[in-house]
């Protein structure tokens, strides 16, 4: 053979096993028992800031190192929303980092403790909501009745209310 084909050939083979490294693990994946072909998703753990359930769709507005995203899943919608609340660290498992994610792998949900000072405030805050509410509820009766004849006399039709119009002519 002549020397210029040998270089040919060779290069020809080079272009094909790189070719190969790069697009034949895509191409032959779905073919391939799981684990011999390497996932190329990388983990984002990201905070739950918000989320909200429309029909069959779960949305999640999360908040990543790399930035805010929002997640859409499509498929086991009631199972992801009783797994995600509000606050909680999820990791995701995607290529990349993109604004709006669809479907992604859910790799780990950690639940944020709540300290007990927390605790103790909120029981404290809801407790001085209920005494509120109680002695607002506990008015006397004669309080109650006069600001009802108040409100009542405020609400008249301008029909109803005297003019307090100088009638006196000139």
């Amino acid at each position: 053979m002549k020397s210029y084909a040998v270089v040919i050939l060779l290069l020809l083979g080079i272009t094909a096993g790189i070719a190969a490294t790069l697009y034949g693990p895509g191409f032959l994946k779905p073919y391939l028992p799981k684990g011999v072909v390497k996932d190329t998703a990388k983990a984002v753990d990201a905070t739950v800031i918000d989320k909200r359930k429309e029909g069959g769709v779960l949305l999640l507005t999360v908040d990543s190192e790399e930035g805010a995203m929002l997640v859409t899943f499509n498929t086991q919608v009631s199972e992801k929303d009783l797994l995600v609340k509000k606050g909680y660290i999820i990791t995701f498992g995607i290529k990349k980092y993109e604004p709006f994610v669809t479907n992604p792998v859910i790799k780990k949900v950690k639940r944020v403790p709540v300290e007990e000072e927390d605790v103790a405030l909120d029981e404290k805050v809801e407790k001085e909501l209920k005494q509120e509410a109680m002695t607002q509820n506990a008015k006397p009766a004669a309080e109650t009745k006069a600001q009802d004849k108040d409100a009542k006399t405020a609400t008249k039709p301008a029909e109803q209310v005297p003019a307090l119009v100088n009638t006196t002519s000139k």
